[in-house]
């Protein structure tokens, strides 16, 4: 398309850049936009263009990482370290962003060509790409879910993302009510770190290895008082002790063991290693997954919990909040 011809008001650059599609757009041609000269209604027009214009360039560029993803051939899957330093981003978000976008690519077109025309962003896409890897590995079901999905979302028109999610949450148990407890097979959690394409291993900086853990069974957790992070424990989760002894107390998080330790009692179960110093700082974090972050926050606020950060939403598609223990243990709880 020509370019916009010289000698035009701002308010009619406004205009010009209103009626085309991002693609012709060129950012010299917004940059000519002065918005002090714009009135308050033609300013907002001007912002819808710019977000409109910034997914598309997001389009562009989930296409452009499904392609990386595709083409490394690399036996140590070097393509996300490529991504990581060219978007100076950490890598667990580059592993996170090259999945999602193969996803979009060959599962879900529809809701990448949304993205591209501005009417959906790439946070809103990531939602539905994440709620995929969730599903039973049949073709068919990426296209139900965003014929579920796609037309009210698109239609309402100011749909946010916590809002969004619900939506798929919603749709995807419809066609699977066992996806809350299942995942699907060949499909690494991005929560949990690697990602790899269904059907595949995790690629690691060394040999290929088959997955071979069937979950976590128990996570001791050393604390130096005992009794104060029992009670926190109880009163904050709500769960029943199973277990307890003068030097330990065990909660059962679904199918998996939370065992407080007393750090007197730890030096055995790691030696020759010496046990960490509670004031080194963070070293890990626990995630919890609720239906609700917000609400979840008011409930552990009401309980006199007081969070670390959040809610937020993080650049990888999950609302999160965080809080620690009184042991200084990083417990996060996301959807």
């Amino acid at each position: 398309m020509d370019d916009w011809p010289d000698g035009l008001t701002d308010s009619e650059l406004r205009a010009c850049a209103v009626a085309e599609h991002p693609a012709f757009r060129t950012g010299a041609e917004l940059d000519r936009i002065d918005p002090l000269s714009l009135s308050a209604g033609e300013r907002v027009d001007l912002l819808a263009v710019l977000e409109e214009q910034r997914r598309w360039f997001d389009a562009a560029q989930l296409r452009l990482l499904a392609a990386i993803q595709a083409g490394d051939e690399s036996p140590l899957g070097l393509g996300q370290e490529v991504v990581s330093l060219a978007l100076q981003l950490p890598l667990r978000t580059a592993q996170n962003r090259l999945a999602q976008a193969e996803t979009l690519v060959t599962e879900l077109p529809r809701t990448l060509a949304a993205v591209s025309a501005g009417s959906m962003s790439a946070a809103h896409a990531s939602v539905l790409a994440e709620a995929v890897w969730r599903l039973p590995a049949d073709p068919a079901l990426p296209a139900a879910l965003e014929d579920s999905v796609l037309p009210p979302v698109l239609a309402a028109g100011c749909v946010t993302v916590p809002q969004l999610r619900r939506r798929v949450r919603r749709a995807a148990l419809a066609l699977d009510p066992r996806m809350s407890a299942s995942a699907r097979p060949g499909v690494c959690r991005v929560i949990l770190g690697c990602v790899a394409p269904s059907g595949t291993s995790c690629r690691t900086r060394g040999d290929l290895v088959e997955p071979w853990p069937k979950g976590i069974a128990a996570v001791t957790l050393f604390v130096e008082d005992l009794a104060a992070t029992r009670q926190f424990y109880a009163e904050t989760f709500g769960l029943p002790v199973v277990f307890e002894d003068p030097q330990s107390a065990v909660f059962r998080f679904g199918g998996t063991l939370v065992n407080l330790l007393d750090s007197s009692a730890a030096v055995e179960l790691v030696a020759p290693a010496a046990v960490g110093d509670s004031q080194a700082g963070p070293r890990m974090q626990f995630t919890v997954e609720v239906e609700d972050v917000d609400a979840m926050c008011e409930q552990l606020t009401s309980r006199g919990v007081q969070l670390l950060n959040g809610p937020m939403d993080r650049p990888w598609g999950i609302r999160t909040a965080s809080f620690q223990d009184p042991a200084g243990h990083v417990w996060e709880i996301a959807h």
